[in-house]
């Protein structure tokens, strides 16, 4: 028991020790960051941060969805009756769709470990013109997109399984799109419970009741540095999209944001024109 026991106080020592350190590491956004937003187009504004690591670097953009006249789509290719889809990279998705912003979504599986044009499955909620194409998995989260009287919002759902929740109450409120990732960074403003691993990451954040929202893509990123840097800027709840190869994040008129090789992907969210 005594063994245990310094253990389990070792593992909070470290857990401890690891979020302080990205909230040192995120001293690049200063308290006020307005003034580092670049304009893109109507509503929607870039900004791009070092962190405290020489490769440490993100790129963040923000949608007023009160302001610019575009809408969510999750954009994928034709699912068959199996559930298995032809990836799609994030910069087809956006040229496909005329995207202001697009970013990759959920996570997948691959049928072909060595080919990357094969079908894959998503792992976890795609739902799009009034399909559900892939089914909710509860232990992980997912991005709602709906409209209303009051306009466009954004709900960061802590579990799939809510989902269903938004479909019985359409007659009030539209579902426009829903896409799974993995799991919620930032709560209430309260980060998550993760350990310090390094990569490539992609993440969604939401404030003003779900009618801002920021599409981060983060460089030798851990999720307590993504949900940090989207608290500082704001953000009341986070999210992790998939990460990894599959990390990347498409601008207009300013290009993608990725590794070097733009890898197809199940789903894309995009910000279109309407």
């Amino acid at each position: 028991m005594v063994f245990r026991d310094l253990r389990f106080r070792r593992f909070v020592f470290f857990l401890s020790l690891g979020i302080v350190f990205a909230l040192c590491s995120c001293k690049t956004v200063p308290k006020n960051s307005e003034g580092l937003w670049h304009p893109v187009c109507a509503g929607v504004d870039r900004m791009d941060l070092k962190g405290m690591e020489k490769s440490q670097k993100f790129s963040v953009v923000r949608l007023d969805l009160r302001k610019g006249n575009f809408i969510p789509v999750a954009y994928h290719n034709s699912f068959d009756d199996e559930g298995r889809v032809f990836p799609v990279s994030v910069k087809t998705a956006a040229r496909e769709t005329s995207a202001v912003v697009a970013i990759n979504a959920t996570p997948f599986s691959s049928i072909s470990k060595w080919n990357v044009f094969a079908k894959v499955i998503p792992l976890g909620l795609v739902y799009s013109d009034n399909v559900l194409h892939s089914f909710p998995l509860e232990r992980y989260c997912a991005a709602v997109f709906t409209k209303s009287s009051d306009g466009i919002r954004c709900k960061i759902l802590e579990t799939q399984r809510e989902f269903t929740k938004f479909l019985a109450n359409e007659d009030e409120c539209q579902v426009l799109c829903a896409l799974g990732g993995y799991w919620v960074i930032l709560n209430n403003g309260k980060y998550g419970d993760f350990k310090k691993i390094k990569d490539y990451r992609c993440a969604l954040g939401t404030s003003e009741n779900g009618e801002l929202v920021y599409l981060l893509f983060g460089k030798n990123a851990s999720f307590i540095d993504c949900a940090v840097i989207l608290e500082k800027l704001g953000c009341d709840d986070a999210m992790q999209f998939d990460g990894g190869s599959s990390a990347c994040l498409f601008v207009e008129n300013e290009g993608k944001v990725c590794r070097k090789i733009d890898r197809p992907v199940a789903t894309v969210l995009c910000f279109c024109y309407f």
